[in-house]
């Protein structure tokens, strides 16, 4: 789904805003930036995801 180097840089801006507001908006970011063709189902996954489990996003592969 996300690349390491992908999640790293969303968990680390997530991490500096502090936020899950700003976590979401670090992962559509990151999203924008790939060549994902599925970015945006991905992107509201993830958003969903981590409103509900926001340490679970620690465990993604």
């Amino acid at each position: 789904m996300l690349s390491a180097e992908l999640f790293a840089e969303v968990k680390r801006k997530e991490m500096e805003q502090g936020s899950e507001k700003h976590g979401e908006q670090a992962v559509d970011v990151a999203m924008e930036r790939s060549n994902d063709q599925g970015k945006e189902l991905t992107t509201i996954t993830l958003i969903i995801w981590s409103k509900h489990h926001p340490m679970s996003l620690l465990l993604l592969p």
